[in-house]
């Protein structure tokens, strides 16, 4: 019973958080808007963060590529809600921050 809940719960989150950000990845100049590749990402996350489970403010509509990328600390959000990307040699000496996260940052 308690994972059916989960479950409506955080179906109900992905498709709000999509339907803030207009069906389209947040992600600065990222134009991926197919719903097949779109999460609602929390910001907070719900085990550190119990207290925000079901909060829509929560959510951010992410493109699969840039969710993981969330997850696994290659970019997080200051309080204002800005990109703060990672300063971790181990991650910014990847292909994946060089190619589809620093890039966005460091265009003229």
């Amino acid at each position: 019973m308690e994972e059916s809940a989960t479950t409506h719960r955080a179906t109900r989150i992905c498709r709000s958080s999509q339907k803030n950000y207009h069906f389209k990845c947040c992600f600065p100049s990222c134009n991926i808007d197919d719903p097949q590749f779109l999460i609602g990402s929390h910001i907070a996350r719900w085990v550190d963060n119990p207290d925000m489970r079901g909060q829509t403010s929560n959510g951010l509509c992410l493109c699969v590529l840039h969710d993981k990328a969330f997850e696994n600390g290659y970019f997080s959000l200051d309080n204002d809600l800005r990109v703060v990307i990672s300063k971790k040699p181990e991650i910014q000496n990847s292909t994946v921050f060089s190619e589809y996260i620093k890039l966005f940052f460091t265009r003229a």
